[in-house]
């Protein structure tokens, strides 16, 4: 992993922290309740930006996938939700993809060993 990658990674995971300790303070009032969830949202994004440029892409989509749950359930933003669960669905399907072409890998290796056996 380079060092900006690695850089990206603890930014990102210093997002998440800190959205999660967003969430957890406690609040009186709706309107500051809301603003804990928006401000916590935003962080999920942060998070996801800063995974997706470090290359983490599974880190990636699950921060983008806790933005949406955010957006959709607590803040009733369906429009900002489907945002972030289209990029967290980008970042699901090269993780399918590469696991598939993994499992091709491996399989036809041993197929190979077989055949000889």
């Amino acid at each position: 992993m380079s060092a900006i990658s690695r850089q990206q990674k603890t930014k990102g995971e210093g997002f998440i922290i800190e959205a999660e300790k967003t969430l957890a303070k406690k609040t009186w009032f709706a309107t500051s309740t809301e603003s804990k969830h928006e401000d916590a949202a935003e962080l999920y994004e942060k998070a996801a930006n800063a995974f997706k440029v470090g290359g983490c892409h599974a880190q990636a989509g699950d921060a983008y996938s806790k933005a949406a749950e955010l957006h959709r359930d607590q803040l009733k933003q369906l429009g900002e939700a489907s945002k972030c669960l289209s990029s967290a669905g980008e970042f699901w399907v090269a993780r399918a993809m590469c696991r598939v072409s993994c499992f091709r890998r491996e399989f036809n290796s041993d197929v190979l060993l077989i055949l000889n056996d």
